[in-house]
């Protein structure tokens, strides 16, 4: 681990009022690690082992304490975590953690449970009605602001401690990292990931619990989404509602979300995943700049809003019920989340370009690099064109003043017979355009200046660009 690396360490954690101290050891770590500490939870060792650390705890909102439920939704996850944070101070707990070495996460929970009710005397069954993809959704936009906050910081590796969650909640956040750390590793090219559990804790005076390494991988650039060509992006986000009555407040807030993702915008989006599959980076980083013009935000955040204020709370006797208002019938939600992440790199990885000036191919190199490492058939095309192809054929056109098409540079090559050169002067082809990496030579200008290639599509010729790439989505690349 550098000296500038951080590392984030990524805890589930469930009835953290039951836990009780415990020997935590790693055999294969550092000598402090075999030596060992005494605390409640993983994260004990884990604060002695790594200086440079940052935590982040997730919680279940099923935690709240019935004492704090008679408040809104809000609160209540409010005190759930305030709950948490006086635990995590009391010496006994072994984790000697300052404030802003960690971030709490409280997701919504689903299923029955019994409630924590250390201050009353008959027990409490608490109902959470909500969703997966609600938690999967939120636990996804949660993730990625903090996430974000590493973006001007060295590199990170991740840890993901699974000892303490309850039900589903690890599977589900090791699901969410397995899809945002390879959006993440555009931004320093590799992730380090490791999940680690403890042995299981057995009720003796001071158990002695070993952390045993269940995967360790590194995570390379690439693009975890599920059948990126599908139309659920035009179709937007949809909530199910639960409560009849509030089906109108539904379809006010469906329309403020399907507006966010105009039909232009969803437009560009597919073309973007499909040039980013498959090896086109000039129209990637026109795509990138397009939507950022379009001041694109993640969609997510007045979403959960509205359904975190509308999620009701109810008492009756000794049952607790916590209700969303609606729920999420898909996992769009959280790949928009994942697009907006995924737009915010990108826009460093291209930050060279804009629709007058173009793109240095020096930097368009560098971004394939990153983008196309797990596609190699791409690479080499794209570096055949960039280090090869285009260098050539400034050389053979000596002087060029201003902004050419490639076809006008390449009517100077020597005359070739037959389909080739016919090919070569005809209107723009999509087999020229995936033939090239994109850069079909009726729409795609070129400068030299200042000892610099730059490239850029010719004005007028996006909406070929488009047209090209939506062939792709549709399978009728032939």
């Amino acid at each position: 681990m550098s000296a500038d690396e951080t590392k984030l360490i990524i805890i589930p954690i469930g009835k953290y009022a039951d836990y009780q101290t415990a020997h935590y050891f790693c055999e294969n770590g550092a000598r402090n690690a075999k030596k060992g500490i005494h605390a409640k939870c993983t994260a004990g060792l884990y604060a002695e082992l790594y200086q440079n650390a940052h935590f982040v705890f997730i919680l279940q909102d099923t935690l709240v304490r019935p004492k704090d439920a008679n408040r809104n939704y809000k609160k209540l996850c409010q005190a759930v975590e305030k709950d948490f944070c006086a635990w995590l101070r009391q010496p006994e707990t072994g984790i000697p953690l300052d404030q802003k070495k960690y971030s709490i996460i409280v997701v919504p929970g689903k299923g029955t449970f019994p409630a924590v009710n250390p201050d009353e005397k008959s027990a409490i069954l608490l109902h959470a009605k909500n969703s997966q993809a609600n938690q999967h959704a939120w636990l996804t936009w949660q993730l990625i602001q903090i996430l974000r906050n590493f973006l001007r910081d060295g590199k990170i590796s991740v840890i993901l401690d699974t000892s303490h969650g309850v039900n589903n909640l690890p599977l589900t956040v090791a699901a969410v990292l397995e899809e945002i750390l390879p959006i993440y590793a555009y931004h320093q090219g590799d992730v380090q990931f490791e999940i680690l559990n403890s042995d299981p804790y057995w009720k003796t005076e001071l158990p002695k619990l070993e952390i045993n390494t269940i995967e360790k991988k590194i995570i390379y650039p690439d693009l975890p989404f599920r059948n990126y060509n599908r139309n659920d992006l035009n179709q937007g986000i949809r909530l199910k509602v639960l409560d009849s009555k509030d089906k109108e407040l539904a379809r006010e807030l469906n329309q403020k979300c399907r507006a966010t993702l105009s039909n232009e915008v969803v437009q560009k989006l597919q073309a973007l995943l499909a040039a980013l599959r498959h090896g086109f980076p000039l129209a990637a980083a026109w795509l990138v700049s397009e939507l950022a013009s379009k001041s694109l935000k993640d969609p997510l955040g007045p979403l959960f809003q509205q359904i975190r204020e509308n999620t009701t709370i109810a008492r009756d006797g000794n049952t607790l019920e916590i209700k969303a208002w609606a729920v999420l019938p898909n996992t769009i939600a959280a790949d928009i989340a994942r697009i907006c992440f995924l737009l915010e790199i990108l826009r460093n990885l291209f930050g060279d370009y804009s629709p007058e000036n173009g793109i240095s191919i020096e930097v368009l190199l560098s971004a394939s690099k990153k983008i196309y490492t797990k596609n190699q058939i791409e690479l080499k095309l794209i570096q055949h064109e960039l280090e090869y192809d285009l260098p050539k054929l400034m050389k053979q056109s000596a002087r060029v003043a201003g902004w050419q098409l490639l076809a006008s540079l390449r009517k100077s090559e020597p005359k070739l017979e037959g389909p080739v050169e016919k090919e070569r002067t005809r209107d723009a082809s999509h087999r020229n355009f995936y033939a090239h990496a994109g850069l079909e030579q009726n729409i795609t200008e070129v400068l030299y200046k200042n000892r610099e290639i730059r490239l850029r599509y010719a004005k007028g010729t996006q909406d070929t660009v488009l047209k090209y790439l939506n062939k792709l989505l549709t399978s009728e690349r032939n």
